[in-house]
């Protein structure tokens, strides 16, 4: 070949590689020209690695507004998968009723297969507040008087049950129980007996304050807090041996001192003693 010939031979080679450009290979084996992704792995409890059921996965794209949003529920073993995924960034996001939300951004790449654990933590139910109402002893002198009124079996008056009873009179109070007499006499006024005639042990505030004459004449329904009369074996044995039984009787001032109701007691015993004598001057007429 003469040196013209070989020289125009390389000008047409150069023409060419300027004319049509250097091509490498558009596909390689095994390659498809599809450049989406599959996005795939599955929804477990935090603390205990167990698959999660009908979590709600969506995927959201952050760099390209025309990819809608895609979401499905996990399936039995926890698991999700989404099928031809543009590459980009994208918001993840699983929710499930009585877990903590996980939000998280992930960057796809074209052609590749994601795999990923998504762990969610239990989190507290929010539920409407419930309001407990329960009975309970109260402080003071009447501790004991729920406790007794749930396991005993003598006749309980609360505070709401002596309002509500429109009694005028404490005698007017008890006077419905079975086994009680009021009786009045001149000589004695009125006193209140049990079943047989016998006389109960009266009780205030927790102190023995005699016997049962006269109870209207110094307690007053108004001022009460709450009743507790036990007749025979019902007795407590807090409230002494009496055979006959008791009444016990809790004032709303019942929270006195000891020495207080020491003296409440040696002044009914007093006046007793003082409506016993008037009677007794007044009969030896």
């Amino acid at each position: 070949m003469s040196g013209t010939a070989r020289r125009t031979l390389w000008a047409l080679l150069a023409l060419s590689v300027l004319h049509g450009g250097f091509r490498g290979p558009t596909q390689t084996l095994g390659q498809t020209p599809d450049s989406t992704s599959i996005v795939r792995g599955q929804v477990l409890e935090h603390e205990t690695g167990t698959p999660l059921r009908g979590a709600a996965v969506s995927l959201t794209s952050l760099s390209d507004g025309s990819v809608e949003p895609r979401t499905q529920s996990s399936g039995e073993s926890g698991d999700f998968r989404f099928e031809a995924v543009p590459p980009g960034v994208y918001r993840l996001e699983v929710s499930l009723l009585g877990f903590h939300n996980l939000r998280n951004t992930q960057r796809i790449t074209a052609r590749s297969e994601l795999y990923l654990t998504l762990p969610l933590s239990v989190s507290p139910i929010r539920l409407e507040p419930i309001v407990v109402i329960s009975t309970r002893d109260r402080p003071g002198p009447m501790m004991g008087f729920e406790t007794r009124r749930q396991r005993t079996s003598g006749v309980f008056f609360t505070r709401e049950q002596i309002e509500g009873s429109a009694s005028f009179e404490f005698t007017d109070l008890i006077r419905r129980i079975p086994g009680i007499r009021i009786v009045t006499s001149t000589r004695y006024g009125k006193q209140v007996t049990f079943r047989g005639g016998c006389n109960p042990d009266l009780w205030v505030d927790g102190t023995l304050a005699g016997s049962t004459l006269e109870l209207d004449s110094f307690i007053r329904i108004g001022d009460l807090e709450g009743v507790e009369v036990y007749q025979g074996a019902e007795l407590p044995i807090e409230f002494g041996s009496n055979l006959c039984g008791a009444i016990v009787v809790w004032t709303r001032r019942g929270r006195a001192t000891t020495e207080e109701r020491s003296l409440k007691t040696q002044l009914i015993f007093v006046g007793s003693f003082v409506v016993l004598a008037l009677f007794g001057l007044f009969v030896g007429r």
